[in-house]
């Protein structure tokens, strides 16, 4: 599990607070996993967490990205996600994203080498209800890196 930055707007209110961790299982046996087989399954799990005392205050849609970023010449990968916020429930708001094995885009052909190193992050921001637009409430989380064969 990593523990991620949150960035909050200066003087918005010295009571709200953020959180974020996210981690990266293999699937369907949910271990922790940095080496990942391209004929397996994994998913991504972000959680984000306002505090219970503000977190109805605020009214939006949290837009949650993974990016994928190879070493050398492996590819690059992106893939996103809007989920409202769940104001109601003082838990953790949580987005999942399953990803196959073969998302991963391999250097060359695939065939050749011992495998590729990427750089998994994960960003996060707020937006609001209105025009879509961010809230200030926003953070990152580095995943990695990861190794992925063939």
């Amino acid at each position: 599990m990593a523990h991620c930055p949150m960035q909050l707007p200066d003087g918005f209110c010295d009571q709200l607070d953020a959180h974020m961790h996210v981690h990266l299982t293999e699937v369907p046996n949910d271990a922790p996993v940095n080496v990942i087989d391209r004929t397996q399954s994994y998913r991504v799990t972000v959680h984000i967490e306002l505090s219970a005392q503000m977190k109805r205050l605020i009214c939006g849609t949290w837009c949650i990205s993974v990016a994928c970023e190879g070493a050398g010449t492996a590819g690059e990968k992106n893939v996103t996600k809007q989920m409202e916020m769940n104001n109601c429930d003082d838990g953790m708001d949580e987005c999942v994203f399953d990803l196959p094995g073969d998302w991963f885009t391999p250097s060359g052909d695939g065939k050749e080498g011992c495998g590729d190193v990427y750089n998994l992050t994960v960003t996060a921001i707020a937006l609001d209800k209105c025009e879509g637009k961010p809230l200030g409430i926003a953070g990152f989380c580095t995943l990695g890196p990861v190794m992925v064969y063939n």
